[in-house]
Order: structure tokens, then C-alpha cells, then sequence
């Protein structure tokens, strides 16, 4: 497996990525597969290529997506932390004002 030149130069080319899975079939293609993204040899099937292709990009989609909603919520909830002090500030005002009118 190892054996190959071109897999070789990749592993180590991209050290810092772990790699999930290798596969080399019969006529000398192979794919080597990381959490987010794959490479492979230009003999590897292109119907293969495609639906890896596709996968990592449906998977960074949802993940910006799902990255956007994170962060419209948690800037909902520090707007709506933001209009509580500041209903809370208000209301200490008045009752100290209130305080100092009697």
C-alpha cells in the first residue's frame, strides 16, 4: 500500500491532517480520505470523485450554516442580555429618583 510513490508524497505533503482512510483498488487508483476533504489519484473513478466531491461540499454548507445560526443566536442573546441591564438599569434609576422626590 504504502508502496506508492504519489500516496507517499501526499501523507506526508499534508501531515498536519489526519487521515481516516486509504483505499487503493486493483488497477493502481487510490483515494485517501480526511475529515474535511479527500485526495486521489487521477484514475480514480470519476462517479467516485463526484459524490466525494459532493459530500464535502454539502458537509461545508451545512457546517457554514449551521456556524451562521450559532452566531445569530448568540448575538440575540447578548441584544436581548443588553436590553435587560439596561431595563434593569432604568428601573433602579427611577426608583432612586422616586426615593430622592419624596
Amino acid at each position: 500500500l504504502l508502496d506508492n510513490e504519489h500516496i507517499t508524497n501526499e501523507l506526508q505533503r499534508n501531515q498536519n491532517e489526519a487521515v481516516r482512510d486509504i483505499a487503493v483498488a486493483g488497477d493502481g487508483s487510490w483515494v485517501i480520505i480526511r475529515d474535511n476533504n479527500f485526495v486521489s489519484s487521477a484514475g480514480l473513478d470519476e462517479r467516485l470523485k463526484s459524490a466525494l466531491s459532493r459530500f464535502y461540499s454539502e458537509q461545508r454548507r451545512y457546517g457554514n450554516e449551521r456556524s451562521a445560526e450559532i452566531r445569530e443566536a448568540k448575538a440575540t442573546n447578548e441584544r436581548e442580555r443588553l436590553a435587560r441591564e439596561r431595563a434593569e438599569q432604568e428601573a433602579r434609576e427611577a426608583a432612586e429618583r422616586e426615593e430622592r422626590e419624596r
